[in-house]
């Protein structure tokens, strides 16, 4: 397997949707489940195969996917393997990751993308996926979708409406959103290709080679479990880093299970991304349903998105 790097990567947007799309989904095509992070029990198995089979969608596991008791799914060798051969297989048309945790950025330099390029496929997922999102995007140039995976066909009721829409988008290649108005929201309209995803992944890549490159695109932020003051020197690092400045718009996705030190912070997430932004004049969104509670809505990174607020309502409409 070669490492990765930035030789061949194909920043360059191929039409006015954003980065290159992998075809849209037909009945009959088969859908890879793989698990480059941690894995999933049987019965979350199980639900995914049923619904993929529902979707009329033939699924395919690529093993190691379920290992209880192990943090990782397989070894760093078998995930990677795995993920591989999901991604040359011609014949896979879409790869489901099985879960988040943490693991994918251990094999993304183990893989390479040469066959995936020649048959581009969408990959689904959010979290820990963000590793894969961000290279995608800002080094191979092919969208993919920030959205539920497959440990959570198990909650598929509760989810039904995002997953009704990643099907819809997976099949039709429609996808847009009308949200109420959000009391921090910056009115305005921006339009540019979306990138971004979990903070805290986003952190970890800085300086290597599947970090982000936003300048002239509208970044989506989202993250789980983390220190509210952890949440500002993120964003402090970013913008020292020059990455606020150029946006052309922000997203700002659930930010659940937040945490205080025995000292407060003393500001909400809300309070922490206007600080951070506030010398920018670029739109920025606030409370879109994604992230690790609530709708998890379905969000298509390396499109072209606009994004239209003002005091009665949000449009987010990707452009196809």
């Amino acid at each position: 397997m070669a490492i990765l790097s930035h030789r061949g990567s194909r920043l360059t947007f191929r039409n006015k949707t954003g980065c290159t799309a992998p075809p849209l989904l037909k009945r009959g095509d088969k859908a890879a489940i793989v698990a480059p992070a941690s894995s999933v029990n049987e019965k979350a198995l199980e639900a995914a195969l049923q619904k993929l089979k529902e979707w009329e969608l033939e699924p395919v596991v690529y093993p190691p996917v379920c290992s209880p008791g192990s943090f990782f799914s397989g070894t760093d060798a078998e995930r990677a393997r795995a993920f591989q051969q999901a991604l040359d297989d011609p014949a896979i048309r879409v790869i489901f990751c099985a879960r988040g945790g943490y693991g994918s950025i251990r094999i993304l330099p183990l893989l390479q993308f040469r066959n995936f390029l020649n048959h581009p496929k969408w990959i689904i997922g959010f979290s820990d996926v963000t590793a894969f999102h961000s290279y995608l995007t800002h080094h191979l140039c092919v969208q993919s979708i920030h959205a539920p995976m497959a440990i959570h066909f198990e909650k598929y009721e509760t989810l039904k409406d995002a997953f009704d829409k990643l099907k819809h988008f997976l099949f039709e290649g429609e996808l847009s959103y009308a949200l109420p108005p959000h009391p921090f929201n910056r009115h305005g309209t921006a339009e540019g290709i979306l990138t971004g995803g979990n903070l805290s992944v986003l952190y970890s890549l800085r300086g290597t080679p599947a970090d982000l490159h936003p300048h002239h695109h509208i970044l989506f932020l989202e993250d789980v479990d983390e220190y509210l003051y952890h949440i500002d020197r993120m964003l402090i690092n970013f913008k020292y880093g020059g990455w606020l400045k150029g946006l052309k718009g922000m997203i700002i996705g659930t930010f659940s299970e937040m945490k205080e030190k025995q000292t407060p912070f003393g500001k909400q997430i809300e309070e922490i991304f206007s600080e951070a932004t506030k010398e920018y004049s670029y739109p920025v969104l606030f409370g879109f349903p994604a992230g690790h509670s609530g709708e998890n809505f379905p969000l298509v990174m390396g499109r072209k998105v606009r994004i239209t607020m003002d005091e009665k309502q949000t449009l987010v409409n990707f452009i196809s």
